[in-house]
């Protein structure tokens, strides 16, 4: 316990050491804007919503500009929210909370590390975690990935295993912690789904039926109100949100295909704003002259326009996903859309945790664990018809990526024990064979 203590301390020290070289705006700079906003009109009362419209929000003609939310997932602004009902000032209290939640989720890849192979494992992906630069980074912003990690990673670690004592209270857990991780994103339904299936093979037959009530019980109790909330509001009692038709929209179209043919040269970024400044707005044009403001009617259209591009121009489409699949393993950023310091940072710790990581799939039965690689797999499908961003790779991927670096990192020890134990041995054996002349 004393070297998870020292590694947490270690872990807390980065965190906090970033966190001050990080503005007030800043902070706000990954969505968190929004999530602020929306916590700042639940704790005075103005219910689920929000002050602004934003980019990619049709504007009704003489609409006040608080209005209902239906884009952003709920947990960040009910932690928020809370956070604005302490007698501080609010961004100083959230800073602490965000480099918390950071720790806790060094924590949570250590009990990960722990429960699916043993201690030793368990403290080095905890070390790998504690100094991981895209841990560290986004701890010290108020955005989803750390929370949406944190309990996606929670989730994991309490599944079920083998000869548990209690599997239904240990599915109850796991099934509670994925179903918070759904709250803080709504690609965490996927792998809620996914682990729950999971769980349920895993556990004998005769307490599955027991399992799977309990474990309903609970995801039922946790998403209840948010989708109580969304049946008021919008008429669909949907547990996510209805940004994913934009985000499908974002990720399928004539300008992404032009991006990655872009490649690195400077096109590249010019494209991308072009995305935004231009293909976006005039869509939303478009939905505001139809009048299109309900919320679910607007991600259908954003859907419809990724499907229609699918089914017209089917070869691009393909490449955009093949090219997109390639682009997820990338171990750094695009170089024309990032700095020099990240670029270098990402060459040398990303990519040696993805080679471990690969090399443990490959050549360890040791490292293929069910939860991890099927964990892994949906991380990889949930992202490919979406625009990517590496923000969005690191809560559902690389925490367990880390996992398996620290497998292999195990093995390769253990291989260099036996080695020098081995050559240890032979040494001896010769020394003790041999005859000395000043003897007998």
């Amino acid at each position: 316990m004393r070297v998870l203590v020292v590694i947490l301390l270690i872990a807390a020290a980065l965190r906090v050491g970033y966190s001050l070289t990080v503005g007030d705006a800043d902070f706000l700079a990954i969505d968190g804007r929004d999530y602020r906003d929306i916590s700042q009109n639940l704790a005075s009362g103005n219910g689920y919503s929000i002050s602004y419209y934003r980019w990619f929000e049709p504007v009704p003609q003489k609409a006040e500009q608080l209005h209902p939310d239906f884009l952003r997932p709920p947990l960040l602004p009910l932690l928020g929210a809370a956070l604005h009902l302490l007698p501080l000032p609010w961004v100083g209290v959230a800073k602490t909370v965000s480099i918390l939640l950071g720790c806790c989720l060094v924590l949570a890849v250590y009990m990960l590390g722990a429960r699916v192979f043993d201690q030793r494992t368990g403290l080095v992906a905890a070390a790998i975690a504690s100094v991981y630069p895209p841990a560290i980074y986004y701890a010290g912003y108020w955005s989803t990935e750390t929370v949406f990690a944190l309990f996606l990673v929670l989730g994991l670690a309490l599944l079920p295993r083998p000869g548990d004592a209690r599997p239904p209270r240990a599915t109850a857990l796991s099934i509670g912690a994925l179903a918070l991780a759904a709250l803080a994103r709504p690609t965490g339904l996927v792998f809620l789904v996914g682990m729950f299936f999971l769980a349920l093979y895993r556990i004998p037959k005769p307490l599955r039926l027991r399992c799977a009530l309990v474990t309903l019980a609970v995801a039922m109790v946790i998403l209840g109100p948010w989708m109580g909330r969304n049946a008021i509001e919008s008429g669909r009692p949907t547990p996510a949100t209805f940004f994913g038709g934009y985000n499908a929209w974002l990720g399928m179209n004539a300008r992404m295909d032009a991006m990655y043919d872009a490649g690195e040269s400077p096109e590249f970024q010019a494209q991308m704003d072009s995305l935004y400044a231009i293909d976006s707005k005039s869509h939303v044009r478009s939905l505001e002259e139809s009048e299109t403001f309900a919320p679910h009617e607007q991600e259908a259209y954003w859907k419809s326009l990724a499907m229609d591009y699918v089914l017209q121009h089917p070869g691009p489409a393909r490449s955009i996903l093949l090219r997109r699949l390639v682009h997820f393993f990338r171990p750094w950023p695009n170089r024309a859309s990032t700095s020099g310091a990240h670029f270098a940072a990402a060459l040398l710790t990303v990519f040696p945790v993805f080679v471990l990581a690969a090399g443990t799939l490959l050549f360890s039965s040791r490292g293929r664990s069910s939860r991890i690689i099927l964990q892994m797999a949906l991380a990889v499908a949930v992202s490919l018809p979406f625009v990517f961003h590496h923000r969005f790779r690191f809560p559902m991927f690389e925490p367990f990526a880390i996992v398996l670096a620290a497998v292999g990192l195990m093995a390769i020890r253990d291989r260099v024990v036996r080695l020098l134990e081995r050559t240890r041995t032979k040494g001896a054996t010769k020394h003790n064979g041999h005859t000395s002349p000043f003897m007998g």
